[in-house]
């Protein structure tokens, strides 16, 4: 299994290098095809949506559409793989953030009960 770091998924969705954009596509093909499974972490996965809403100004919306392609892509083992899922839903709703959306299916996940939190469209999220 290879873990894939963030800038070889950046490169894969985004063509500003060319270079590494063709050995990205390649990458992410030929694993696919042979159905070598690759994994990566959830700081990865963060890291990707952060790139794509801040540095490349894609909307939270558009950037919650390539997230969930990329975890539908069988052959990438993703950590907390239903947890990211789940978020991404939440937040495709545009009440809170995706951040915020993970820390709620995570804490649900977990069993937790309780949240304390100022942030009023987290608690209100919360208690719903």
């Amino acid at each position: 299994m290879i873990f894939v770091d963030t800038n070889y998924f950046l490169r894969y969705l985004i063509d500003d290098n060319s270079q590494q954009h063709l050995k990205a596509i390649e990458f992410f093909e030929v694993n696919s095809k042979k159905k070598k499974l690759i994994a990566t972490s959830v700081l990865v996965f963060f890291e990707i949506f952060w790139n794509l809403t801040s540095f490349y100004q894609k909307s939270d919306l558009a950037a919650i559409e390539i997230m969930k392609k990329l975890l539908n892509m069988a052959f990438i083992k993703f950590e907390s793989k239903t947890i990211l899922a789940n978020a991404l839903d939440r937040a495709s709703k545009g009440v809170i953030s995706f951040e915020d959306c993970f820390n709620l299916e995570w804490a649900t996940a977990e069993g937790i009960n309780d949240l304390a939190s100022f942030d009023k469209k987290l608690i209100r999220e919360w208690n719903q």
